[in-house]
């Protein structure tokens, strides 16, 4: 069962609240997602002409699908859970890594778990990212995995969707 930081009747209440928090300090117009979602949830619209306004996400940028096609190659597709694919033998080393918010999903112990084998399998001074949605998780004090705390706050601050409560980048220390 996923544990959350505050009672079940609040969850509305912060979703509202994050959602006018964006609206007051997020553009529109350099917003595909408020923009997706003030639109009622309409399909974006392709945007060959690369122009300003961001009217659908770089990826349906002529020059976003362009660099996305050309690292296709670099693609595995992995069934399974991560903690299984994190510990494979032989697995090559990671520089990068984006987790989106699926420690939200995971008992704290399993989020645990998961930040130190992620930690064991990547570079030193590799970096993951990860938001957190309902859930608290980041990597404990003992953890090789180091979140950096004044760069993941002023990057949230940046992000253009309101649902996440936090937005984390760490680093791994020797």
């Amino acid at each position: 069962m996923v544990q959350h930081d505050f009672p079940e009747d609040e969850i509305g209440v912060r979703f509202w609240k994050r959602f006018c928090r964006m609206c007051r300090e997020v553009p529109v117009w350099d917003n595909f997602y408020l923009a997706w979602w003030l639109r009622g949830g309409r399909g974006f619209e392709p945007d060959y002409t690369d122009s300003k306004a961001a009217t659908a996400p770089p990826c349906l940028t002529r020059s976003g699908f362009s660099q996305l096609k050309s690292l296709v190659d670099r693609v595995d597709i992995v069934t399974g859970s991560l903690q299984d694919y994190l510990t494979q033998k032989d697995l090559p080393a990671f520089s990068k890594a984006v987790l989106s918010d699926a420690l939200d999903y995971m008992d704290p112990d399993t989020a645990e778990l998961t930040f130190r084998a992620l930690a064991d399998n990547m570079v030193t001074g590799g970096r993951a990212v990860f938001w957190n949605l309902m859930a608290h998780r980041v990597p404990s004090s003992e953890n090789k995995l180091k979140v950096l705390a004044e760069l993941s706050d002023e990057l949230h601050k940046e992000d253009r969707v309101f649902f996440y409560s936090s937005f984390y980048v760490a680093e791994v220390t020797l």
